[in-house]
């Protein structure tokens, strides 16, 4: 089970330490929350295999223009997509996963549509961006292939424009270890190959 992040860590699932204005470590992870407990950072700043400094000042500058056009209507095909997954089971999800959430463009359609929405990405400026464009997403930075959240407990994974930047087949197996029985599972990646950075 996904732990509430004011009493357990949301990774492994162990205690937390205080510190001064409310702000929580896990002993065992090394990852730390703020007061507000829903943006969650390792002590480290490290970076995944394969970080494309230039690609994340690229999402940066496009999370800042959020009526672009292709963000505009990515979110709302996206939207439509939901609308008809949502639909088709009725009512809303549990919980909600984005795995590789970026700067979080997609977290409002998320908590719109979930009782509870995780967010993970490795890149700490994007989190921080994803925590502000978010109301209540739990946002923790780490391995999208190795996520060390609980099996089977999420109801809808997302996965946007992400599965060229890492391996395929480990993002998958993991998808598939983190989904619930009937789980919905969300992929886009980007139409040409020239467009993946």
């Amino acid at each position: 089970m996904i732990p509430f992040p004011d009493r357990l860590c949301p990774l492994c699932m162990g205690g937390l330490v205080g510190r001064a204005h409310g702000a929580a470590v896990c002993t065992s992870c090394r990852i730390c929350a703020g007061e507000a407990r829903r943006l969650w950072l390792g002590l480290e700043d490290t970076f995944p295999a394969g970080f494309d400094h230039e690609a994340v000042a690229r999402l940066e500058e496009l999370g800042e223009r959020e009526q672009h056009f292709w963000i505009r209507e990515r979110r709302r095909l996206v939207d439509r997509l939901l609308g008809r997954l949502q639909g088709a089971r009725g009512g809303r999800w549990s919980q909600a996963l984005d795995l590789g959430c970026g700067a979080g463009l997609m977290l409002p359609l998320l908590e719109a549509r979930a009782e509870r929405v995780v967010a993970m990405d490795g890149h700490r400026t994007l989190l921080e961006r994803a925590y502000a464009a978010s109301t209540r997403a739990i946002v923790v930075q780490g391995d999208v292939t190795n996520t060390r959240l609980g099996g089977g407990e999420f109801a809808l994974i997302t996965a946007f424009d992400l599965l060229e930047h890492v391996d395929a087949n480990a993002l998958l197996a993991e998808a598939r270890r983190l989904a619930c029985d009937g789980a919905k599972l969300l992929i886009s990646v980007p139409a040409f190959s020239e467009l993946w950075s």
